[in-house]
């Protein structure tokens, strides 16, 4: 019987080969299947054109990241949609309006009030889970965030789609190829991207006017 020179099998050490590239790849592939995308209710007649970002809440450690998250997240949405985004100043009226805390969420009642008020056919409302910046190698910064985001119906304020998303900076140079991120800002860029290329796959529609 043929061995190689640890005394395996050749068989043995061709199968233990293919069962780790297998495992590598199924990793691989599990990682890339970000974002998790689940849809409850189609969305309205489309083109939509008015949607407002709403400030997203902050679930984790790190201070402003709520803001972080939701201002890169507007400014991505509308580079990519060319979508009439409702003005910042108007949407944090509304809040102060309705006492509506900074890194909290409205409830449906309240949602409904902000979407009449905007008179916006979508909301989108979000939560960053966890944001943080862990040390990687040779000093440089490794940062990680966890998502979840929500399409608002603009008059009921009832969830249409809702989306998952988690990603460390040195993903995008193990996995994807793209060189590492080393920003909390530039990982919130890259994640609004690909839930957004996400959500026009699955059907939402760029505005065209």
């Amino acid at each position: 019987m043929n061995s190689d020179t640890l005394g395996m099998p050749r068989s043995s050490v061709l199968y233990l080969l293919i069962m780790l590239v297998v495992l590598v790849l199924a990793g691989c592939a599990g990682r890339n299947q970000l974002p998790l995308q689940r849809q409850m209710a189609p969305l309205p007649p489309q083109p939509i054109c008015s949607i407002a970002v709403l400030p997203f809440a902050n679930d984790s450690d790190y201070l402003m990241a709520d803001a972080i998250a939701s201002k890169v997240f507007a400014s991505r949405l509308q580079d990519a949609g060319h979508y009439l985004l409702t003005q910042a100043g108007d949407i944090q009226r509304a809040y102060r309006q309705l006492a509506i805390m900074p890194g909290s969420s409205p409830d449906l009642n309240q949602l409904q009030i902000i979407g009449g008020r905007l008179n916006t056919r979508l909301l989108i409302t979000g939560s960053v889970l966890e944001m943080r910046e862990d040390r990687g190698d040779h000093g440089s910064i490794n940062p990680f965030m966890v998502l979840e985001l929500a399409i608002r119906d603009g008059s009921s304020g009832e969830v249409l789609w809702t989306t998952f998303h988690r990603r460390q900076g040195s993903e995008y140079k193990k996995t994807m190829h793209f060189g590492s991120i080393h920003t909390v800002t530039g990982l919130s860029r890259q994640m609004a991207d690909e839930i957004i290329t996400l959500w026009f796959r699955k059907g939402l529609v760029p505005c065209n006017l």
